[in-house]
């Protein structure tokens, strides 16, 4: 099949034709292996996962200047919880749901997504959906990835908002 530039390739960093992503996703986690795993199985899929390792381990741009440049431009961003339910950053703990809730809050056309936070501890979490566990982020994303952009865009902007 020969590829050209347009609706169903992109150029890559080299210059050669690739295909493009159905999806692009933002997936932050703090578990390294959970990230390439999603990567790896999504690749089947061709959804594009662009990875975090979340607040705890550097400088975050979503704290320091209120946005996030990986999520940009990106209709779905999943936020994998850590077992405490929060980042801990030095000496200060970041609740997964507020760290959610404050992705939301800078991209209101994204779809957010918090995976596995214990209840309770996660923190707010209004305007943000929820998956039980990393089987949860699996499905969800398999099923966003076949579904066609225009029935996407109403799960992206009635989940900020209207609490799906």
């Amino acid at each position: 099949m020969h590829l050209t530039a347009g609706r169903y390739a992109e150029p890559s960093a080299e210059g050669f034709l690739q295909p493009k992503p159905r999806l692009r996703v933002l997936l932050v986690s703090e578990d390294p292996e959970f990230i390439t795993e999603i990567q790896e199985e999504m690749l089947f899929h061709e959804v594009q996962v662009v990875a975090c390792l979340g607040p705890a381990h550097s400088t975050c741009p979503l704290y320091e200047q209120g946005v996030c440049p990986l999520a940009e431009d990106t209709p779905v961003i999943v936020v994998d919880s850590p077992r405490s339910g929060a980042f801990v950053r030095r000496w200060e703990a970041i609740p997964a749901g507020d760290y959610a809730h404050r992705l939301a809050a800078a991209n209101p056309d994204a779809f957010i997504v918090l995976a596995g936070a214990p209840l309770a501890r996660a923190g707010g979490t209004g305007e943000v959906s929820h998956v039980h566990d990393r089987r949860g982020i699996v499905e969800l994303l398999r099923w966003l990835a076949y579904l066609p952009p225009y029935k996407r865009a109403p799960y992206q902007r009635a989940s900020n908002g209207h609490g799906r």
